[in-house]
């Protein structure tokens, strides 16, 4: 199973995710805590697209977040 939770910011995706996660018992990923680095700076494209990629070569996860800058 995967499933991507995208919204606005404050809207309960992270929220949502940790439920979903739970109840389905998937990985999760949050690109809020992958896309920034410490005091909020953003991190590099790249490094956050290698993430990215590593963790959707699982079978089943669940995503949430929207970045623009990713796309």
């Amino acid at each position: 199973m995967k499933i991507l939770v995208i919204g606005y910011s404050s809207s309960g995706k992270s929220t949502f995710t940790k439920r979903l996660a739970n109840h389905y018992h998937l990985p999760a990923l949050h690109i809020d805590r992958i896309f920034f680095g410490p005091n909020w700076v953003e991190r590099d494209k790249k490094v956050v697209e290698s993430e990215i990629k590593d963790f959707i070569k699982q079978d089943s996860w669940i995503i949430d977040g929207t970045y623009r800058k990713l796309a």
